[in-house]
Order: C-alpha cells, then sequence, then structure tokens
C-alpha cells in the first residue's frame, strides 16, 4: 500500500496557501474602503442637493412675495390694468392673424385640389390620347407639344417621346422651363410629345396597364409619322424606369431609349 505525500507540509505550497489568503483579505478590504468611499461621496452630494433645493425654494418664495405685492398694491393697479389691456389686444391680435393664416392655407389647398389634374407644362400643347378612355384606361395621356412660332417641325424627322417624372411639383415639371429636353429637341425640329398624368389614377390600374398605355401611345406617334425613324424615348427619374418597362415589353416599337436619374439598381 502507497503513501500519499503531503504537499500541503512543503514549503512552496505553504507559501502559496498565504499569500492566497493574503490576497483575498486585501481585496476584501479594498471593496470595503471603496463602499465607504461611495457612500461618503454620496452623502456629499446628497446634502449639497438638499441645500440648493432649499435655497431655491427660499428665492421662489421670496419672489412670489413681491409678485403678490405688487399685484395688490393699489399704486400698481392703472398699470396691471394697462398692462393687461394691452396683452389682450395682443392676443386677439394675434389670433385674427392665426385665422386668416389658416384660411387662406385652406384656400390654397382648394385651389390646388381643384386643379390638380391641370399640367405645369410651359409649352402650348394639345392631347392626342387620353389615357382615360382607352381599353385599360389610365391617369396618363399623351400630348404633342406645339412648336413656337417660327421653328419649323420636320414630320419625317425622328420623333422625341418624354415620359415624365412623378414629381410633387405635378405632371409637366419635365418641360415647364424653355431650356429643357422639350426645348432642345424642337428647336432642332423634331416633333416632340410629351406623356402627362393626373394626380389620381383610375381604378384598379395597375403598372402594367399604365405600360401598355405608353405603348400604345408609341404606337400612334409611329402612326402619325410613318415615315420617320423610330422615336426616341425619354425618361426622367421615375419616368426613366418605365421608359425602360417600355422598351423591354415592347422591343420592336421603340428607337433608342434614354433614362436619365431613373432608379434601375
Amino acid at each position: 500500500m502507497h503513501n500519499v505525500p503531503d504537499f500541503s507540509e512543503r514549503p512552496e505550497v505553504a507559501d502559496t496557501s498565504a499569500e492566497l489568503g493574503r490576497s483575498v483579505s486585501d481585496s476584501g478590504d479594498a471593496y470595503e474602503r471603496h463602499a465607504r468611499d461611495l457612500s461618503t461621496i454620496a452623502g456629499a452630494h446628497g446634502e449639497r442637493a438638499a441645500q440648493t433645493a432649499a435655497a431655491n425654494l427660499e428665492k421662489n418664495l421670496d419672489a412670489w412675495a413681491k409678485v403678490t405685492q405688487a399685484l395688490t398694491s393699489p399704486q400698481n393697479a392703472p398699470l396691471l390694468a394697462r398692462q393687461w389691456a394691452a396683452y389682450l389686444i395682443d392676443a386677439a391680435q394675434r389670433a385674427v392673424l392665426f385665422n386668416d393664416a389658416m384660411r387662406q392655407r385652406g384656400n390654397y389647398f382648394i385651389a390646388h385640389e381643384q386643379g390638380a389634374d391641370k399640367t405645369v407644362l410651359s409649352w402650348a400643347h394639345t392631347v392626342v390620347v387620353d389615357g382615360s378612355t382607352l381599353e385599360r384606361p389610365v391617369n396618363y395621356s399623351l400630348v404633342r407639344i406645339v412648336a413656337p412660332e417660327g421653328i419649323k417641325t420636320r414630320e419625317d424627322g425622328r420623333p422625341y417621346i418624354i415620359i415624365d417624372l412623378r414629381a410633387g411639383h405635378g405632371s409637366g415639371i419635365g418641360g415647364f422651363k424653355q431650356e429643357s429636353e422639350v426645348g432642345v429637341a424642337i428647336h432642332q425640329g423634331h416633333p416632340v410629345y410629351f406623356v402627362t398624368f393626373t394626380r389620381l389614377p383610375q381604378p384598379g390600374q395597375t403598372l402594367a396597364d399604365v405600360t401598355a398605355a405608353e405603348a400604345d401611345f408609341v404606337r400612334e406617334v409611329r402612326r402619325r409619322h410613318p415615315t420617320a425613324p423610330k422615336p426616341i424615348v425619354i425618361g426622367n427619374c421615375q419616368g426613366g424606369w418605365a421608359a425602360m418597362l417600355l422598351a423591354a415589353t415592347n422591343p420592336d416599337i421603340t428607337g433608342p431609349i434614354v433614362a436619365n436619374g431613373a432608379p434601375l439598381s
């Protein structure tokens, strides 16, 4: 039978045990000192906060006492009456101005809603195809830009079809300036068409219906210009991916496609 040696009797084991005991004892003392320090700091802060609150309360009570005295003083009664009268007059005037501003805002809103179907195109134009009359009705229409006086349009020139972006300013924002895609094309003698829209879609309208309508627009343009090359279709922003959908689903009817600032990723 073997005897198991007692390692605790070895010097190095005894020293390690003693060091561990001292370390635990020192750690306990450090935590205790830390707790006492935190308690002292919390007590000092609490006392300071209580003194500050008491001082502020005293100042506020003194201020309210002075205000009460001033309000109830007979000498200040005429001044107080004048100040209250001025305040009430000012409040009434501000109320009138506020309500008048709200009235004007309401009138602007009604005028905007009533003119929601108008275009902001700065160019004279005529309606070629009203999308609401198609077999698949949509709130898009095709208009032709009327060339200004002195500009000759070549009917056999390549037509331009510009699909408007869906901006908050309303339909026609892509051609509300003379210096625009419309202006560049029409001053070069090209027939120019513009796809406009109204604010609200037709009941049950889908993107597929819009693409089908735009294909009908392109076919109508080609019918009007049988000897001209296939039309260039320019789409701005949302109109850019509308033009890409049109070309992808009807690749045989369009000429070059230009997508400006279109979210295609």
